[in-house]
């Protein structure tokens, strides 16, 4: 039976997770026979992406990562709306904001909703003040909600600890990826080993962490995939620490691919994560794997199989490691083996798209 979905997400301008997420899945429900609207507060990249796939797009405006009082209650009402209008049997919120203006539209509106948790508002690394205010708001949006998606088991956890789920009502669907398929180049090891970090420069990143760590290796060269507010500031730090020669500020990439088949390692450092699916595209790319034990983010990795998971900060495991990878050339392959084929058996687009769907018709059947 086909279906008519919505999906709402806050930012349109840029491409990380969550974007893509509601990209992929967008187009495949597409591709199934479904009716797909994605409604976005901001034009941009995932927009242009969508329409290239021609998949019906709604800009919301109004519709901010901030909260506003007056403008969010005419962006409840604006939603009411389009979901009068649009008529869909499901509403896939995804992103903080959207789930808060998305699930009061939805419970006016009447209308059967899922909020997927990319990563909870309040987790650990935000600031104290946002933490307790978003930990209330979910609190109290609980009882207007419908049913949730964590794309981690750790965010599952927090949200039942935290009480801002109902378990019962809540599916664990960990992020999937189409397959790569990237052949890695030829590397000789008189070469640079190439690191590769993609990630917009905000504060969920630790870039600080990083460029510390590499400040005294030699033979590698940094390739930094993104963009974002604080580029200027990691630049100036770069260049504090004397590491401009080993860094490449590529800023950000509509495709990673040819960065991943010229790499070596892939290194994840943050502040707080949900389930990254930059991860995976490493993973299905044959990388090891780096990455800090915050959120979900090392749930992929098995410590010491396909990379290594290090603590929050610690630029001196990080060197380590990056270090250690770099001198063993077996036990990086060995590593970049494994990555692949826990990607193949657990984290493809279909293993993820399959569950998905079955959880949607599940809730439009209740």
């Amino acid at each position: 039976m086909k279906h008519k979905f919505l999906f709402l997400i806050t930012k349109g301008d840029n491409i990380g997770g969550a974007q893509i997420y509601v990209k992929e899945l967008a187009i495949q429900l597409s591709n199934d026979g479904h009716e797909v609207i994605v409604a976005m507060g901001t034009n941009g990249e995932l927009n242009h992406q969508l329409l290239h796939h021609n998949i019906t797009t709604k800009i919301v405006k109004n519709l901010e990562t901030s909260i506003h009082p007056w403008k969010d209650v005419k962006v409840i009402f604006e939603l009411k709306r389009l979901i009068a209008e649009v008529k869909p049997d499901l509403v896939c919120i995804n992103s903080s904001k959207s789930g808060i203006v998305g699930r009061i539209a939805c419970y006016l509106a009447k209308t059967k909703n899922v909020f997927v948790v990319h990563g909870w508002s309040y987790t650990n690394g935000l600031p104290f003040l946002k933490i307790v205010a978003f930990k209330l708001i979910e609190k109290i949006l609980r009882k207007y909600s419908g049913y949730w998606i964590c794309v981690s088991e750790f965010d599952f956890e927090l949200g039942k600890k935290s009480k801002t789920i109902y378990p019962e009502k809540t599916k664990v669907i960990k992020n999937g990826i189409s397959d790569k398929k990237i052949k890695t180049q030829s590397f000789n090891e008189s070469d640079l080993t190439k690191i590769i970090f993609i990630a917009r420069h905000d504060h969920q990143k630790d870039h600080r962490t990083l460029f510390e760590a590499i400040k005294d290796i030699e033979g590698i060269e940094l390739l930094l995939l993104g963009d974002g507010p604080l580029l200027e500031k990691n630049q100036h730090f770069a260049k504090q620490l004397n590491i401009e020669s080993k860094v490449q500020f590529l800023g950000f990439q509509s495709s990673v691919d040819a960065y991943l088949s010229e790499s070596q390692i892939f290194v994840l450092v943050s502040n707080w994560e949900g389930f990254p699916i930059s991860t995976l595209e490493a993973m299905s790319a044959g990388l090891p794997i780096i990455v800090t034990d915050v959120g979900g983010a090392g749930e992929a990795i098995t410590n010491g199989v396909e990379g290594f998971v290090i603590k929050k900060g610690d630029s001196q495991s990080l060197k380590e490691k990056i270090e250690y990878l770099q001198k063993n050339k077996e036990v990086r392959q060995n590593m970049g083996k494994a990555a692949r084929a826990t990607y193949e058996a657990h984290y493809t687009f279909n293993h993820m798209y399959q569950k998905t769907l079955h959880y949607f018709q599940t809730i439009i059947n209740n």
